[in-house]
């Protein structure tokens, strides 16, 4: 098992100070996400402008630098991901809870040729998107994650150590054993 100093939840400029400090610290430190790095800028509308200037979104003593008086949507994506490289942070979950609806579109799309060619070179396998319709998944009721990143042996191993197991062809995705029980289905 991995030993962490600190574990940080949410991948978003807070979670990610964090653990840079802790780095910084000398401490070892994993960061843990529902959804990709800074998923909730990531959400933000498109073209959005942030009303504060590049300054008082820096991080790990990087600066963030910008063309413009106020930073972008996409420099701060971007700034936040060259953030988390340059520390080498570790570790996050990509995927947790989803809606029914979040659920329904996912089962609608299928197994797309893109999600066959990306699931197959990662894993080898079938490269489904889901299986599953709505109401009848893990991940509708938080009870499964998918996980990517450089630690995801790593994180898996760490999930494991608290119950969830492997329980799919799928390797990255884990879920919490016998989980129909507790939902009654």
């Amino acid at each position: 098992m991995t030993d962490y100093d600190v574990i940080c939840i949410g991948a978003g400029p807070t979670g990610l100070a964090t653990a840079i400090e802790a780095r910084r610290a000398g401490m070892r430190a994993l960061v843990l996400d529902k959804g990709c790095l800074c998923n909730s800028i990531y959400h933000y509308p498109v073209n959005m402008v942030f009303f504060t200037t590049p300054e008082l979104l820096e991080i790990g003593d990087l600066p963030l630098v910008s063309p413009n008086e106020k930073p972008t949507r996409i420099e701060a994506l971007k700034y936040y991901r060259k953030a988390a490289e340059h520390y080498q942070l570790e570790g996050w979950i990509v995927s947790g809870y989803r809606t029914m609806h979040e659920q329904e579109a996912l089962y609608l799309q299928g197994r797309t040729s893109a999600e066959v060619a990306s699931r197959v070179a990662l894993h080898g396998a079938r490269g489904s998107v889901t299986d599953a319709p709505p109401g009848q998944s893990a991940h509708n009721y938080g009870l499964a994650v998918d996980i990517e990143g450089p630690d995801r042996a790593k994180i898996i191993e760490l999930a494991r150590a608290i119950g969830f197991g492997t329980v799919s062809w799928d390797p990255s995705h884990i879920e919490w054993p016998n989980w129909h029980t507790l939902v009654g289905r």
